[in-house]
């Protein structure tokens, strides 16, 4: 059910104003300074799933699209952010432990698949109990094979999840592709496939085909970051070379971090607003991903660390799977309070049932994976 929110501008400000004071509060200076730490991917995971609910809000749950507007023009780099992170991700770990297909296939599928059927049941068993909905055989079975192919956010199960077919393709050729030695290579493959998907449009992929093409470049993107730090032996001994200057001469240090903030943080916001959005696939990716390795940079050369965002980033993935069925067809909040506060309660209910999710999923794998 779609929602009429009452003075959608001042509403927005009120919880942009909220979540400023949230975000300030959170604010915790940067103890680690390795070149990509595992805080820093929570953070943008963390920024990635609010990016995504923002959107969803806004633009498809409110019927009038001000609310939560600029906050709301981000989908397209929470859905980059996503895969991002799990290129590179996926990179280090296979770097550091080498796993045939087989293993590989085991131990990354289970993370991936348990949420995601535990969710569906949950769902499912809801909409048919509660709404007395019901969903064609085929689109049940292939949700739970992790086959989505559409993503109408009004008809389908939980329609966001076409994300899952899409990085589940990624999954099934990396191990592959990807070489230890030549990380910069497997990226550049990974895209080209990412690319002959897009080009040849298969039929079976009609009714997503034009998300993947906006998309193809993330997760070969986190891929050749992950080479980065693959290759330490030649980085890192530049960049704590350069922290070391860097300490040594605060203020240029304190003029050069803040010109890149201030450079990276405008591309973000000019180009969120000029997204490219109606001019066509390839113009929508190019933008996106300028906006991505903008955001990145940022993210990496700020001297703070955002904990409230590494916090929703590590429940990221189960509120993914559920967040729009949710609120479109359960929703408990909106239409009794005040949207800034119903969307604020959804955020701390969020993270809950994520949590929930993550430690029944966590007890399911480890019985598995014995």
């Amino acid at each position: 059910m779609t929602i009429s929110v009452n003075n959608p501008v001042t509403q927005t400000v009120i919880f942009s104003i909220l979540l400023i004071i949230g975000i300030l509060i959170s604010i915790r200076k940067r103890k680690d300074y390795n070149f990509f730490p595992i805080s820093r991917t929570n953070e943008l995971k963390g920024l990635a799933i609010l990016f995504v609910i923002f959107a969803h809000i806004g633009y498809y749950l409110s019927t009038d699209t001000r609310f939560l507007f600029p906050l709301s023009i981000f989908a397209g780099i929470g859905v980059d952010l996503f895969l991002f992170v799990s290129g590179y991700g996926l990179a280090l770990s296979q770097a550091k432990h080498r796993l045939n297909p087989i293993a590989f296939y085991l131990r990354r599928m289970i993370r991936l698949y348990i949420p995601l059927w535990i969710a569906l049941i949950v769902l499912l068993s809801a909409d048919a109990l509660l709404l007395h909905r019901l969903y064609p055989l085929w689109e049940a079975i292939s949700s739970f094979l992790g086959i989505f192919q559409h993503a109408d956010l009004y008809t389908n199960i939980d329609s966001p999840l076409w994300f899952i077919t899409f990085i589940l393709m990624y999954y099934i050729v990396f191990p592959f592709v990807f070489w230890k030695k030549y990380p910069f290579v497997s990226a550049v493959i990974l895209f080209i496939l990412g690319y002959l998907l897009v080009y040849f449009s298969p039929a079976f992929f009609q009714g997503v085909i034009y998300l993947y093409g906006v998309h193809i470049m993330a997760f070969p993107l986190g891929v050749a970051v992950a080479g980065v730090v693959l290759n330490a032996h030649r980085v890192s001994s530049q960049w704590i070379k350069i922290h070391v200057y860097m300490q040594k001469h605060k203020i240029l240090e304190y003029i050069l971090r803040w010109v890149c903030l201030v450079i990276s943080a405008f591309i973000v916001v000019y180009f969120g607003i000029h997204s490219g959005i109606g001019h066509g696939m390839w113009m929508e990716m190019l933008t996106s991903t300028i906006i991505l390795c903008a955001l990145i940079i940022f993210i990496l050369i700020q001297p703070f660390r955002i904990s409230l965002f590494e916090f929703i980033g590590v429940y990221s993935y189960e509120i993914y799977l559920f967040h729009w069925p949710l609120m479109y067809r359960y929703d408990i909040f909106f239409r009794f309070m005040p949207a800034w506060l119903a969307l604020s309660m959804y955020i701390v209910l969020f993270v809950g049932i994520g949590w929930v999710l993550q430690q029944v999923s966590h007890r399911v794998t480890k019985v598995l994976l014995v």
